[in-house]
């Protein structure tokens, strides 16, 4: 990853996605991975969608570290299939993390949870409102 950086334009941000992709890899490679992301040196984004770590029911987070409700963990446990969309952000070497949501793997459903961030009216600074009770699961009436 930083022999790539060094291609990138210093006052570009870095965006990483990853779907389904470090959830394979061994613990350790996976710590490895988390580190080297916050500590690059540069400000980033990093966007996952992978299913809950360790894969299986013994899962206990995500691959980019992040809590998961309770819930998620037993819906997982019960056979549940769905991977976790997060958001990895660095910005001057502070690590910010949010669990925006989770998704059928082949997108059949998605489960919104993060809130949603507006601009007052005159400002740029972010303003959080709160968000919907969205569930695209549900069937027909």
């Amino acid at each position: 990853m930083h022999r790539r950086r060094s291609r990138i334009p210093a006052d570009a941000l870095l965006c990483l996605v990853d779907t389904y992709v470090h959830v394979f890899l061994p613990p350790e490679r996976l710590a490895a991975f988390r580190e080297a992301v916050t500590g690059i040196g540069r400000d980033l984004e990093w966007i996952s969608v992978d299913p809950l770590v360790p894969p299986g029911p013994a899962a206990t987070g995500t691959v980019q570290g992040l809590d998961v409700p309770a819930d998620w963990l037993r819906d997982n446990r019960d056979g549940g299939v769905f991977g976790v969309i997060g958001r990895v952000s660095v910005r001057d070497g502070t690590r910010r993390t949010e669990v925006l949501s989770r998704a059928h793997p082949g997108a059949a459903w998605l489960e919104w949870t993060a809130r949603p961030v507006t601009h007052a009216a005159g400002s740029s600074a972010p303003h959080p409102t709160a968000a919907p009770s969205i569930d695209s699961r549900a069937g027909p009436g």
